[in-house]
């Protein structure tokens, strides 16, 4: 990430200009299920530091920006969980002609399971130390004033550190092509793309292709739509029971097999976004439907709406409310799982300072597991903030 940083800076001719943003927070959480278990849960009192440093660099064709935050925690009496974790993530653009665009998206992150996996994606993972790693760069060519076409080629890996999780990684090529209508605020889209997902109990390739559309309903309202069909291709190595031996005791023992399945199906696919601009605040809402890799060795269909409200009451006081529905599903491959999370997150801050914010958030996260019985658990967690922000530092090159 540096690296990238650093060409721009060297590559430039032109005057350039670099923002660095530095941050910290400290937060006070009681959490009741701090493991989420539906089994005799433990409840703890959490201190967390995080601190930030966002740097921003632009000039007359490049773009780049780089954010990195920390996230350190202990907890009072569970000791054992305490963690410092660490994500970086890079945006970067290059308008190389009047046409042509160049961009590039990275992220490294080294964070615990349990509450990353459950607000990025819904899906559910006990907690144990996880490392990220992705990059996808793209360009795109506009072919003349109303039509443009894109392609990328993002590519994840994902490693575990405890036994009964699969790494994995993945790798997809996506090409869209775009068209705006003549109303200058319609824009359609259309959008194959092909994937791969390898896991150590097999492999799998997928296909999707969907169409949509985005509109700039007013200067304040957008929505974009896209919807298609998911094919995806299993081959993979599981263990079944082979033979099963009953001793005189009448206890009994078996061994396993490896077993060889080759498999496809096929399934429905979507992307949904709002964004509505109020006088006093805004609302988003988001809505995916995609076939995803798990922790568990397979893809999952997971299904995921997150809608959020942030509205100001006064010119200090503000007020969110956001929250999360998803549903993970697996094709019973390697393993079956089957449920349901919702979660909702309200939350007060008020700006004491122009640097400081004092804050109260709650969140309630509830499961129901359809495939297991009496698995289902809930959780409640009260998070007391305060926030340093935005003492900017600029510098001009």
């Amino acid at each position: 990430c540096a690296a990238i940083l650093f060409f721009f800076l060297a590559c430039s001719r032109v005057m350039a200009f670099v923002v660095i943003k530095p941050s910290l927070g400290a937060h006070l959480t009681y959490d009741d299920n701090i493991v989420f278990t539906h089994y005799k849960p433990v409840s703890d009192w959490i201190y967390e530091i995080l601190p930030a440093v966002e740097i921003d660099y632009e000039d007359q064709k490049n773009s780049v920006n780089l954010i990195t935050t920390g996230r350190g925690q202990h907890f009072n009496t569970e000791s054992e969980l305490d963690t410092f974790d660490v994500d970086v993530n890079i945006r970067a653009k290059r308008q190389q002609t009047e046409r042509l665009k160049f961009s590039f998206t990275g992220r490294y992150a080294r964070d615990t399971t349990l509450d990353q996996t459950l607000l990025e994606t819904g899906q559910f993972l006990r907690r144990e130390n996880r490392q990220l790693y992705s990059v996808s760069p793209e360009a795109e060519w506009m072919i003349n004033e109303r039509s443009s076409i894109s392609a990328s080629l993002p590519w994840v890996k994902v490693n575990y550190d405890r036994e009964g999780s699969v790494d994995y990684d993945t790798l997809y090529f996506y090409l869209t092509y775009s068209y705006l209508l003549p109303d200058e605020k319609t824009k359609l889209f259309a959008r194959p793309d092909i994937g791969r997902m390898n896991f150590d109990t097999g492999d799998y390739k997928t296909v999707d292709f969907m169409c949509g559309l985005e509109r700039d309903f007013t200067e304040r309202l957008y929505a974009r739509v896209l919807a298609g069909f998911n094919y995806t291709d299993s081959d993979t190595d599981i263990k079944v029971v082979d033979e099963i031996f009953i001793t005189p005791d009448g206890d009994y023992y078996y061994t396993l097999k490896d077993k060889h399945q080759n498999k496809h199906y096929w399934g429905w696919v979507a992307e949904a976004e709002l964004k509505w601009r109020l006088d006093r605040g805004y609302i988003d809402a988001a809505f995916t439907r995609r076939v995803s890799a798990s922790g568990y060795g397979e893809p999952v269909i997971n299904t995921y709406f997150t809608p959020s409200m942030t509205w100001r009451f006064t010119e200090r006081l503000r007020g969110r409310v956001s929250g999360g529905i998803s549903e993970v599903k697996s094709n019973n491959l390697t393993y079956d799982q089957h449920y349901w999370t919702y979660a909702a997150r309200p939350s007060l801050v008020y700006r004491i300072t122009r640097y400081i914010d004092a804050g109260i958030h709650y969140t309630y996260q509830y499961l129901d597991d359809l495939e297991h019985d009496n698995n289902n658990r809930d959780r409640n967690r009260v998070i007391f903030r305060v926030d340093i922000r935005d003492f900017n530092l600029h510098l001009t090159f």
